[in-house]
């Protein structure tokens, strides 16, 4: 991890990802951090604290900034962006985290406002315009469990309020022992 994350400081420090042949850090994500922000959780995990804290505070504290023009994959923005700032907060308790993740929770709410409940695949999260293309299906049972996981660290009030929630399947999830199954339930 400490040669990864050395090299993603090197040469990509704060773009999405790092193209390890040519040594470029290239924005496929939009320019938001993605393997910086997903990386967070595994370098506290793994001890690596002084690493851990460099984006904190050089980078999630002051250069993260969604107010951009870009088309944002639901699926891996939920994953990567999402999950990864929640899951730094759930280990480190950085309210900073936690305010980041949900201002882009707050930006991809949108998506859900659809017919079927699939949310659609691409949203703008500057103006949040939705493109007419929806994922799969799987798309849509992926983010959701990762927003039943995530639940307990954000006031998700507002996905209830939207009906992405329902009581129901909380219910049928709540009674699962593990996530395996509980895509099954759905």
């Amino acid at each position: 991890m400490i040669h990864a994350w050395s090299s993603y400081e090197k040469y990509a420090w704060g773009q999405d990802e790092l193209q390890p042949q040519t040594r470029n850090g290239v924005n496929n994500f939009g320019g938001l951090g993605a393997t910086l922000i997903d990386s967070l959780d595994t370098l506290y995990i793994m001890g690596l604290m002084e690493q851990f804290q460099e984006p904190e505070s050089e980078w999630v504290a002051n250069s993260l900034d969604f107010n951009k023009e870009y088309d944002a994959s639901v699926f891996e923005t939920t994953i990567r962006v999402v999950g990864g700032l929640w899951s730094a907060y759930d280990l480190s308790e950085d309210e900073s985290f936690s305010d980041e993740g949900q201002d882009i929770a707050d930006r991809l709410l949108p998506a859900w406002n659809t017919p079927s409940g699939i949310p659609y695949k691409l949203l703008s999260i500057w103006h949040m315009g939705m493109h007419r293309i929806l994922g799969g299906l799987w798309v849509r049972e992926t983010v959701y469990l990762q927003i039943l996981v995530l639940n307990s660290l954000s006031s998700l009030h507002f996905l209830r309020e939207q009906g992405i929630l329902s009581t129901n399947r909380r219910h049928v999830l709540s009674k699962t022992q593990s996530h395996v199954n509980a895509v099954y339930c759905l």
